[in-house]
């Protein structure tokens, strides 16, 4: 697993812009599985794609800290 700051260094803005197309795609799975999901396996990907999220949030503000 790389760290912010191995992706800061590697990417720049245009990891910034991965991050949330990454964002986009997990919200979307989120959606379509809904958040509490219908079974044991929906709610468990669910909470997994909502802590990515979160990650990739955290990861964005310091890029952007980092880059500014």
């Amino acid at each position: 697993m790389h760290s912010c700051l191995e992706v800061q260094l590697q990417f720049g803005e245009r990891g910034v812009a991965q991050l949330r197309e990454e964002i986009t795609l997990l919200e979307r799975r989120i959606r379509l599985m809904g958040e509490d999901g219908d079974c044991a396996y929906e709610r468990a990907m669910s909470t997994l794609y909502q802590r990515m999220v979160a990650e990739r949030w955290r990861q964005i503000a310091l890029l952007e800290s980092s880059l500014t």
